[in-house]
């Protein structure tokens, strides 16, 4: 879609703001904003797959308690009951399970 054919089917409101023969509006470019069918898809699977993730903690979220201490996480107590917390083990498991299944689904869908 050419810029020209959406700024046909903008409000008059909008149009009144464009520039001449350049591509942008006062303040912002809207004519760069494109989207195709395969945007809604993503949204939509994402989604999906968020309330699946929240379903599992929520059902699971007992059995979860070694996620997090994992040997290797760095954990530094203070004297003063302050510290310091890094699950850095757990973050690269989480990396790896999320890794394998992104490939799984662009492999698939």
């Amino acid at each position: 879609m050419a810029c020209s054919d959406w700024l046909a089917r903008t409000p008059a409101c909008v149009a009144d703001t464009y520039t001449g023969n350049q591509a942008e509006f006062v303040g912002f470019s809207l004519c760069y904003i494109r989207m195709n069918s395969s945007v809604g898809k993503y949204i939509a699977l994402a989604g999906a797959a968020l309330m699946l993730i929240g379903l599992l903690v929520w059902l699971f979220g007992d059995r979860l308690g070694w996620l997090g201490r994992l040997p290797g996480d760095i954990r530094v107590t203070g004297q003063n009951g302050g510290g310091f917390y890094f699950p850095i083990v757990t973050c690269i498991v989480v990396s790896v399970v999320l890794n394998i299944v992104i490939a799984l689904v662009r492999r698939f869908f």
